[in-house]
């Protein structure tokens, strides 16, 4: 292509590593930026840009900088199409759009940048230095140390990546470019609420859902708090209507608190919600119907919104946060599609943000972040975002527990929940997901408030997102690091023959699909502490030992006799001496990094004349 020796580029990851973006011009797509959305311009276009409109159609929108992506049919008259919408009065800018050369994605530049200074660095030679490339702090990060977004002058265009480049050379910087946004793909793919049931299938006794009826016995979710960060939400839905259902809602893209769509297409949000904690006071529930719900509405792939979406639900107390979202896929049922294979760094931005919810979330425990594996049939590890370790990817199963067959796969997947099967088939339990839609006519559905058919990982996700919710609810003091190794020892180990699982985990199911039920029942039996005697001919205790069954915390129990030094490890017999009471001579240590979360209660049984332990949460862990 002509002038691709000159194209911009740009490099998530710091100096001399990461991935590098080649930039090119596209041939048929240009942007306008306007006051209007595109059916609000289509009515106000001038006469020589009305004649163009029957060779025009909205390809995507960045509600984020308030900009149309509109495709040409005949890329010839691109320029000639995009010199007539200049002229119109409503219409700001009307200019080319650029795509990644690899991947062909397109995307857009807003001449901010990101910029992260060695920690060393002074305010005063950081304003020095911005002022020397004529940038301006427009917002200083608060999740990592010497972070800001910049913003360059007004008309810079494509000068603002040899700004960043320039910039990011600079000794004092370890992280600098440019503001690209790409399109944020959606993981899109009724008896209603099937997925939250346990039922028979063709007279088997096999479940097809999660069966939430004997969970809620434990939780439904409460004093736990969930930010969804999706498209905009409809916080009016009558399924999010009880005082405190809804706290903190917040637009990252126009700095906002609310969350309420702006455009006709920002369904997508309302939908994963509804499957996450939807009260179900009518039509649906949610896998968490009384968790707290943060909606956070956020913009496109990459955008500085992001980035800021994460702090905000650290910022106001989500415990979880659940993300259906990431780069574009391949087709999934072409397997030759090379889009399978183009990978996608996450942004360095949304990188600090997310190890800020990792560190600082839950009061310094740390937020679980969940996130929808993809749709694209892909190995996982292509995506920067659902591959990052610390994150639950969550993949999709079907209601007859086989593998969607367009949910991507890999090492990172953490577990999967049922969705929607991918294939269309009138003998089919279901085609998809049951949950709230957005009202009225905008919404997935035009004639209801709910919808039938929502599916992909998209609805996987937020779906372990509300079983995580109730088991932090019953188990406050849970951190990321317990929640594979609970997976693996409590989830349904389904298609054990197709899932090659291999210790456990499966690339296609993770360590299988998520069982709240079992975790709970799990994590109450591990608590418990047994205690074996063995006594004399007079029945009287010679020797005692406690067996501690803990498997995923990282704990220690020892005990000893008051007046003797030596410390047993439980498991140990001890040998008791006197005849007579021995309840008072025990000491107890609980060591480990788990221990301030937990509680060692004694109880005195049978007339003094045996003992019982056991551990208990700490309701206050600061």
């Amino acid at each position: 292509m002509p002038g691709e020796a000159l194209m911009p580029t740009f490099q998530y990851g710091g100096k001399n590593k990461g991935k590098t973006f080649h930039i090119v011009q596209t041939e048929d797509l240009f942007v306008v930026r306007s006051t209007l959305t595109w059916n609000g311009l289509k009515q106000v276009l001038s006469d020589d840009a009305i004649p163009f409109l029957d060779k025009l159609s909205l390809a995507f929108s960045f509600p984020e900088v308030k900009v149309n992506i509109l495709k040409i049919a005949v890329p010839e008259k691109l320029d000639e199409c995009r010199a007539a919408f200049k002229g119109n009065h409503a219409v700001r800018f009307a200019g080319r759009v650029w795509k990644e050369k690899l991947s062909g994605t397109s995307l857009i530049y807003t001449e901010n940048i990101f910029v992260k200074f060695k920690s060393n660095v002074s305010g005063k030679a950081i304003l020095r230095l911005l002022m020397d490339h004529k940038l301006i702090i427009k917002e200083k990060f608060n999740f990592s140390p010497n972070a800001y977004f910049l913003k360059s002058p007004e008309f810079t265009g494509v000068d603002v990546f040899e700004i960043a480049k320039t910039l990011g050379e600079n000794e004092l910087v370890l992280i600098c470019y440019p503001e690209m946004v790409f399109p944020k793909r959606s993981h899109h793919i009724h008896d209603q609420q099937w997925f939250l049931k346990e039922s028979s299938v063709d007279g088997l006794n096999n479940p097809r859902g999660v069966d939430m009826s004997k969970v809620w016995h434990y939780s439904k979710g409460e004093n736990i708090t969930i930010a969804v960060i999706d498209d905009g939400f409809d916080t009016d839905h009558p399924e999010f209507a009880l005082p405190g259902k809804i706290i903190f809602p917040r637009d990252t893209i126009l700095d906002l608190n609310t969350a309420f769509p702006q455009a006709e297409d920002e369904n997508h949000g309302t939908c994963c919600a509804g499957v996450a904690l939807a009260q179900g006071s009518d039509f649906a529930s949610g896998v968490a119907p009384m968790a707290r719900l943060i909606p956070i509405r956020s913009g496109g792939l990459g955008s500085f919104s992001e980035a800021k979406a994460f702090a905000w639900a650290v910022d106001h107390g989500a415990d979880i946060i659940s993300c259906s979202w990431g780069p574009p896929d391949g087709i999934w049922y072409d397997p030759d599609d090379p889009a399978h294979r183009i990978p996608f760094p996450i942004p360095d931005s949304s990188r600090l943000a997310i190890d800020y919810a990792l560190k600082k979330g839950r009061n310094g425990l740390g937020c679980l972040l969940t996130w929808a594996a993809g749709n694209g049939n892909e190995e996982i590890k292509y995506d920067g975002y659902a591959s990052l370790p610390p994150v639950l990817a969550v993949s999709a199963c079907d209601f007859m527990e086989k593998r969607a067959p367009y949910s991507d796969f890999g090492q990172n997947i953490a577990c999967c929940f049922p969705s929607s099967s991918g294939v269309s088939d009138s003998n089919s339990m279901s085609d998809g997901i049951w949950t709230t839609d957005r009202s009225g006519q905008w919404g997935y559905n035009p004639d209801g408030n709910y919808v039938g058919s929502f599916g992909g990982t998209s609805a996987s996700c937020p779906g372990v997102a509300g079983c995580l919710a109730i088991i932090l609810s019953v188990y406050p003091a849970l951190q990321q690091k317990h929640i594979r190794p609970l997976l693996n020892l409590t989830a349904d180990k389904i298609s054990f023959g197709d899932g090659t699982y291999k210790h456990g985990h499966s690339p296609y199911f993770g360590y299988g699909r998520i069982n709240p039920l079992n975790a709970i029942r799990f994590l109450k039996e591990i608590l418990q502490i047994e205690t074996e005697t063995k006594r004399n001919k007079i029945d009287k205790i010679e020797e005692i030992r406690f067996l501690f069954k803990i498997s995923i915390f990282d704990l220690t129990l020892t005990y000893k006799l008051k007046r003797a030094e030596k410390k047993y490890t439980a498991g140990e017999w001890m040998a008791i001496s006197r005849d007579d009471t021995f309840s008072d001579q025990i000491e107890f240590e609980l060591n480990g990094l788990d221990s301030p979360f937990f509680k060692l209660k004694v109880f005195i049984m049978d007339n003094d004349h045996d003992l019982r332990l056991r551990l208990t949460w700490k309701q206050k862990l600061h």
